[in-house]
């Protein structure tokens, strides 16, 4: 079994701060999650209050990855303003150098490249703290700002899986997305380490 994973928070950016969620940020994020446009793309309904409770209570449960195949939930806040969504990375139960990266917004901050700078940040706990090799994060072909976004932050498009999940009543057809840790650093990273991958060891 692979050593936990526990980030060192607060993380910063220009802008943000990713914590782990508390009960104290329920009214921030019931607000987006309840909201039937953020809810569109999401794999639940728009919430009620009382789905919001329960879903923060098992997110207040883990502030690290203690085991592969569990979800990492952190909120967003946006200059000292509350909390304006969540990024979240799922650590791969299979392949230990694997994670997945999600995220929910609300939607005041459209436009501000706060989703833009989140989704850096969390690429960046995923690929310099936790030492990842690679992240993956897929989308609904029909959500265009998700597909945009991870172009924009140096996700290349790596397939489309026609009608590959039954979601919500229908049948969804999803894109799938990837960077390598060598195309992190390359992109993000200090000049001087190596923009392509070694060969393994025999």
């Amino acid at each position: 079994m692979p050593s936990p994973l526990q980030p060192l928070y607060p993380i910063r950016t220009e802008r943000l701060t990713l914590r782990p969620v508390t009960l104290g940020d329920l009214d921030a994020i019931h607000a987006y999650r309840s909201n039937p446009t953020v809810a569109l793309y999401l794999p639940h309904e728009p919430h009620s209050r009382d789905d919001t409770v329960a879903m923060l209570e098992k997110m207040t449960e883990q502030s690290a990855l203690s085991k592969p195949g569990q979800w990492l939930d952190l909120a967003v806040e946006f200059n000292g303003a509350g909390v304006v969504g969540e990024v979240v990375l799922k650590w791969d139960s299979d392949d230990h150098e694997l994670g997945e990266i999600g995220l929910a917004f609300d939607p005041s901050v459209k436009g501000a490249g706060v989703a833009t700078e989140a989704a850096t940040a969390v690429l960046r706990l995923a690929f310099e703290q936790f030492g990842w090799r690679r992240v993956i994060g897929v989308c609904d072909i029909l959500n265009l700002r998700s597909s945009a976004l991870m172009e924009r932050i140096g996700m290349r498009r790596e397939g489309v899986f026609r009608e590959a999940q039954w979601v919500k009543g229908r049948w969804t057809t999803m894109c799938h997305y990837g960077m390598l840790q060598y195309e992190w650093q390359a992109r993000y990273g200090d000049a001087s380490q190596p923009s392509a991958p070694t060969q393994p060891k025999v």
